[in-house]
């Protein structure tokens, strides 16, 4: 340390300045890896009382051959780590991270055919009801050879209902539910909950997880994110977690065509619009931050446009809105994937847990009100059939050219990771273990995305420091836990 501070200050050669510096900064990133990793060293080698069957590899294998589709390398690879974990007498903490459309949900049913099979129950929690119900109807298809009992729990559902799935729950009848903040509510329990998978986990508060993963006892944990993290940053920030990464997409999905567009295109692209739905049969969908008219900014609302469109633009097609304080979402959901809906404006509301193959248009209206990692995610509701897919992000005429330039980064760029970087190295990483998201790091040397070299050799020096029992490494820990130690529980808020 003093023999780095006199190389910055003092330097003898040429390159002694910048040695100096990134012996800091691998200093500071070794004291937070080792406070993070002496987490999960502590919590990895709990032992579980239970067993999965193993008989059940012949019916998963012949589940995974009858699939309509096939499975990627990722995917397999992903799979394996999966059954080694479960397989395991360790329990489970993994968190599957992979782009918009890699295929986390067929990985995810893997699991929990595992579990069932051996017949313990399965609960899969999601943020939203439209996401609740999307996994629903996607794992009734997907079991519909199997004699599953699979229910659906959110809080729209009447109490009659809801007394009986509580029973059947309780006396181990219902084999997988599917549901939402519902699920880990006092009424619920199980009869032998052995598997819990959090989808979006980011979305949920650490207690909140906690709450669901204490309705059983040994409970694997498997949570699925579709938010990409740079490689380097997912080492720091999923230090105490095993991660399994799907970065690749099935060979049939085609590329979406992205633009950037401006005011004076609009004509342009509601003409093109309504030659696709003439013509091809297209479902559009039109994203607007705001659901209504503020007197704070000019940002296009859901509520006005739809008027707008439906009564001048669009008259002769069906159009619809939505966005969170609408009661009936799902009718409205469940209508456009019907195509009874030519037209849905909407909040962010549809970011995730969307799937309708013959929507392949999204417009994005002032798209440089959101983040580039979002705008990624609302793409990806497009371009999930067979067919050619286009995304228009309309920007107004007056933002700056370094705001046009990082839109125009989803024209070029269709990999989440890297948008993610880039949209990270612009917005700044945040303070990593609290509750801040964006803005300065809480580095005082370095910077994660900038400094990757250094990070990764603190990654694996840590792990080593961690595994070797002296009492040089016994002070390192002592030092890092007093350094960060009272942040680590605030990692995933």
């Amino acid at each position: 340390f003093v023999n780095a501070i006199k190389k910055i200050h003092f330097p003898e050669k040429l390159n002694d300045k910048n040695q100096g510096l990134s012996r800091l900064i691998y200093e500071e990133f070794l004291f937070f890896q080792i406070a993070i990793q002496y987490k999960k060293y502590k919590e990895k080698f709990i032992f579980k009382n239970f067993s999965y069957d193993q008989k059940a590899n012949e019916i998963i294998n012949n589940f995974i051959n009858n699939l309509p589709f096939q499975l990627t390398n990722a995917q397999k690879k992903v799979i394996e780590e999966i059954k080694n974990d479960m397989f395991s007498k360790f329990k489970m903490n993994r968190l599957i991270q992979g782009d918009v459309g890699s295929g986390k949900t067929i990985v995810a049913a893997v699991a929990i055919f595992y579990a069932i099979l051996s017949n313990y129950q399965v609960a899969v929690m999601a943020p939203t009801d439209i996401l609740a119900h999307q996994h629903y109807s996607t794992f009734k298809k997907l079991f519909a050879n199997f004699n599953f009992n699979i229910s659906l729990l959110v809080h729209k559902i009447n109490k009659k209902e809801k007394n009986l799935i509580y029973e059947n729950l309780r006396n181990g009848q219902i084999n997988l539910i599917i549901g939402t903040h519902a699920l880990f509510q006092k009424n619920v329990y199980f009869k032998n909950i052995k598997l819990v998978v959090i989808d979006e986990q980011h979305r949920f508060g650490v207690q909140q997880r906690e709450e669901l993963i204490k309705k059983g006892f040994d409970v694997d944990v498997l949570m699925l994110t579709a938010t990409p993290i740079p490689r380097t940053l997912t080492l720091t920030i999923y230090g105490d977690t095993d991660v399994s990464i799907i970065d690749e997409l099935p060979p049939h999905k085609k590329m979406i065509k992205t633009f950037v567009r401006k005011e004076k295109d609009r004509i342009n692209i509601f003409n093109f619009i309504k030659e696709k739905i003439k013509n091809e049969n297209e479902q559009v969908f039109i994203i607007c931050p705001l659901i209504s008219k503020s007197n704070k900014s000019n940002f296009k609302d859901v509520e006005n446009y739809f008027k707008e469109i439906s009564s001048n633009y669009f008259k002769e097609f069906n159009c619809a809105f939505l966005h969170s304080k609408i009661k009936n979402k799902d009718e409205i959901i469940e209508q456009f994937r019907k195509n009874e809906i030519n037209i849905l404006v909407s909040t962010t509301v549809i970011e995730v847990g969307i799937d309708i193959p013959s929507a392949n248009i999204i417009i994005i209206e002032d798209a440089n009100k959101f983040g580039l990692s979002q705008l990624h995610q609302l793409r990806g509701r497009v371009g999930r059939g067979n067919k050619e897919s286009y995304c228009i992000l309309i920007i107004n005429d007056n933002i700056s050219k370094l705001a046009e330039t990082r839109i125009k980064t989803l024209e070029k760029y269709n990999d989440g990771f890297k948008i993610s970087e880039i949209d990270l190295f612009l917005r700044g990483t945040g303070e990593l273990t609290g509750i801040k998201q964006s803005g300065l790091s809480e580095f005082q040397f370095g910077n994660l995305l900038k400094n990757k070299k250094e990070l990764l050799y603190a990654f694996y020096d840590a792990k080593k420091i961690i595994e070797t029992d002296s009492f040089k490494s016994k002070m390192l820990i002592k030092k890092s836990i007093k350094k960060f130690g009272n942040k680590i529980d605030k990692i995933f808020v």
